[in-house]
């Protein structure tokens, strides 16, 4: 059993809402059903939702390559896709987010003189 703090967003103003890393994420009922984004339950009234994941440190890699770097929360899976003209996107890959950052690659970049990514959270 764990006496470690939950973490709650302010229990003077009963704001009971997790924190990010608090020790109730993903601690819930194993035979519950998951949370919406697809994780374990958590421990309490409040779902967690973690911030956005943003894209950063874009690099071309050659003529067909382009590399950035993934930020978002832990032990999330997350849909990363790709356009050429905003309205159609493409998945590029989901990816299992292990470490607060994560390298992307796209190799297949140079098959469009211009590339949109985005990412969100994968159920």
């Amino acid at each position: 059993m764990s006496t470690n703090s939950p973490l709650f967003v302010d229990q003077l103003t009963v704001d009971f809402h997790l924190q990010p890393y608090s020790p109730c994420i993903d601690t819930g009922d194993p035979a519950s059903p998951r949370d919406a984004d697809g994780s374990p339950i958590d421990l309490g009234v409040y779902t967690f939702f973690p911030s956005a994941p943003t894209l950063t440190n874009v690099m071309t890699m050659g003529s067909s390559t382009i590399e950035f770097t993934l930020n978002g929360y832990s032990n999330r899976n997350y849909l990363v896709e790709f356009s050429t003209n905003l309205p159609v996107w493409s998945i590029l890959k989901t990816n299992f987010q292990s470490a607060e950052s994560t390298i992307v690659q796209d190799d297949t970049a140079g098959e469009s003189p211009i590339r949109f990514y985005r990412a969100h959270l994968a159920p």
